[in-house]
């Protein structure tokens, strides 16, 4: 449904543009970039929609006696470590409670209280662990208890005596291309 309506905004954004002719001013090209149908919705009284709060607190460090805090700005997406007071950034952080794990914050004229984000953790479900087949050889296998250093020498075995069998039927095509003549020396 969502999608289905982008893309009538967008047909009708075009159909406005075509309208208007190939000699439309380059604003209105222009104003499908600045308002694009894919871009973030407007709230109901035309403002862009922000999120809750414009900044979260993602981490706390103490190193040396400093306290370092990681601030997300949430409308430019990026972060920043700033300690206690420091000047020379969008927000300052004015206090921290360790108890609480929160900091007072000023921001934009503001005093925001941030508490610590608490992580999403979404646990996946593990693929099996199957050990790896080896093709038949006509040789039987012995039991060996999969370990990674294991597996690695039966792969590695698995490849050589692939090789050999491919060096096998070079030489045995040879001699039946070539009757008369002896077969090459053998590389092993």
């Amino acid at each position: 449904m969502k999608y289905r309506l982008l893309k009538w905004a967008l047909l009708l954004q075009a159909g406005r543009l075509a309208a208007q002719g190939a000699d439309a001013p380059p604003e209105a090209y222009n104003s499908l970039l600045t308002n694009s149908p894919f871009g973030p919705r407007a709230a109901a009284n035309g403002a862009a929609a922000a999120s809750a709060t414009p900044l979260e607190l993602r981490s706390v460090i103490v190193d040396s006696g400093e306290v370092l805090f990681s601030l997300f700005d949430t409308s430019s997406r990026s972060s920043r470590w700033v300690g206690l007071n420091e000047p020379g950034n969008p927000f300052t952080v004015r206090s921290y409670d360790s108890a609480k794990g929160e900091v007072k914050v000023n921001y934009q004229g503001r005093e925001l209280v941030l508490g610590l984000k608490q992580a999403t953790i979404i646990a996946l479900a593990a693929p099996p662990v199957s050990a790896p087949v080896p093709p038949p050889t006509g040789k039987p296998q012995p039991a060996v208890a999969s370990t990674p250093a294991n597996d690695e020498a039966v792969r590695l075995a698995q490849i050589a005596e692939e090789i050999g069998r491919r060096r096998a039927l070079r030489q045995q095509a040879r001699q039946q291309s070539n009757p008369g003549q002896p077969p090459p020396p053998s590389n092993k």
